[in-house]
């Protein structure tokens, strides 16, 4: 259905209605001005390419095309969007009878409620329709009721549906067909805009409200919160390249920062169970990044004029883009990460390495969290930290340590003097890879700092329940099918 009217719309159709005060002089052109056309994308244009004329249905002069003109524009307008409305069920709630009545909207109203002009207007456009060369409807029959179109995202949709299958299990590298379907899935997502005004291409600068992130690991062994205790931001910062194992936008090997921007959110992500301590540290970013923000396709688009051409077309690629945030943050079973993981990892790189502008990582929602969370992960060449903490991999000497965990806080003793030192590396933490040679700098060069630790912030937390949201699926026993019917 045509958009309800604008008020600043409405407003200037009824200062044209006011203007009427003498007899219009007789002009079988009929000028139509941009005043007395309330929708913005036809007064834009007829503002634009119009001549100063006097307006035969408001009286003054100003910016005009010819009513023939106009009617060019609103018949294509309907051939694009409309269609004749199909008859529809109605049951009555007295009688319990079934009747079928026309859906839609008559095609006057429809007219007049897409343009916002008043009923002269209406009725001279509509005599002008009737007389077009390639009508796109009857527009002598005063019953006919039309319906909008509704928009499609099929076409993308099988394009990713024929992307992640090859992906998966037939084409893995060097295909240049999948980068090609990418290009045309993706096109155009930076400069999305939702109703609220939300874009889906953000940059980020320190100090934002949604410049902090929130990272945990699970801290469920002593050593483990030692460790944590003592390097936080080696600890819980990104892994290093060597230790990096696959996840839902990196391949294995390959280091980024995944993030929360709610502590809830962070621990939910984590999977920790009931009775499991999660460790949680806050990190900040030290440059302005830019991130496409998946969830504000959830939003829908802003308004499109049912005058702009390819209006089914942004629609129809919008309602795609909210479908691949779905499939970006659809939950993966353990078991099945291997494989079900590959299509979001190539896109993730993708977007890192072929998109432009080029970004610095992703915002998307949680699956695991109701209402759903946000979460950000920060590509590669993003995702670094000064060589202070997280990426220096050179063992330190540090006094022998032990830890108390109790119900409310954990308290760090130090040993007694005369006990010689430790090394970090001595701790099971997630960087002693069997096959990491901790004395050894890493053999290719750190991203440059983006990400920083907030000094202080670490903390643990313990789960001690979990919210379950779920849909309930019927058993249905099927009646047995007849014998001639087994027997094919």
């Amino acid at each position: 259905m045509p958009s309800a009217p604008h008020p600043a719309s409405v407003a200037r159709v009824q200062l044209a209605r006011q203007g009427r005060k003498r007899p219009l002089p007789k002009n079988d052109a009929q000028p139509v001005c941009f005043e007395c056309v309330g929708e913005e994308y036809v007064s834009s244009h007829i503002e634009t390419v119009g001549t100063l004329q006097l307006c035969a249905f408001c009286g003054n002069s100003r910016k005009s095309i010819t009513l023939e003109d106009l009617a060019n524009l609103v018949n294509d307008a309907l051939a694009w969007n409309f269609t004749e409305a199909d008859e529809e069920p109605v049951i009555d709630p007295n009688s319990d009878k079934v009747y079928y009545e026309l859906g839609g909207e008559l095609l006057r109203f429809a007219i007049a409620e897409t343009l916002l002009i008043d009923e002269p207007l209406t009725k001279a456009l509509l005599k002008e329709l009737a007389t077009s060369q390639d009508p796109a409807f009857d527009y002598d029959d005063n019953e006919l009721h039309i319906e909008t179109i509704e928009p499609s995202a099929y076409h993308y949709s099988g394009d990713w549906t024929e992307f992640a299958e090859t992906i998966k299990h037939h084409k893995r590298y060097f295909d240049e067909e999948a980068v090609q379907r990418l290009e045309t899935i993706l096109l155009g997502a930076d400069r999305f805009v939702s109703p609220e005004g939300h874009t889906a291409l953000r940059t980020i600068s320190p100090g934002d409200v949604d410049a902090l992130f929130y990272r945990a690991r699970h801290a469920n062994s002593e050593s483990t919160r030692l460790a944590m205790c003592l390097a936080p931001q080696k600890e819980l910062g990104p892994p290093p390249p060597q230790a990096a194992v696959a996840g839902r936008m990196n391949p294995a090997g390959i280091s980024v920062f995944y993030g929360s921007f709610e502590p809830l959110t962070c621990i939910s992500e984590i999977r920790v169970p009931v009775g499991g301590l999660a460790a949680i540290a806050s990190f900040t970013i030290l440059r302005p990044i830019r991130v496409l923000d998946l969830t504000a396709f959830d939003e829908g688009p802003e308004h499109i004029s049912y005058f702009d051409r390819n209006r089914l077309e942004i629609l129809g690629h919008m309602l795609f883009l909210a479908e691949f945030h779905r499939e970006m943050r659809r939950p993966v079973l353990p078991q099945d990460e291997a494989i079900d993981y590959i299509p979001t990892q190539v896109v993730s790189d993708f977007l890192a390495h072929r998109f432009t502008p080029q970004l610095d990582g992703l915002i998307y929602s949680s699956s695991l969290t109701t209402p759903a969370g946000r979460n950000i992960v920060l590509f590669s060449h993003a995702a670094g930290l000064p060589l202070a903490g997280a990426n220096e991999l050179a063992p330190e000497p540090i006094p022998r340590l032990v830890g108390a965990l109790t119900d409310y806080a954990y308290i760090i003793e130090q040993r007694a003097e005369n006990e010689p030192p430790i090394l970090a590396a001595a701790f099971p933490s997630r960087d002693n890879h069997p096959l990491i040679d901790l004395t050894r700098p890493p053999t290719s060069p750190a991203p440059p700092p983006t990400l920083a630790y907030v000094e202080g912030s670490l903390q643990f937390n313990r789960v001690t329940s979990i919210a379950v949201a779920v849909d309930s699926i019927r058993i249905l026993r099927a009646p047995p099918r007849p014998d001639t019917e087994r027997a094919a």
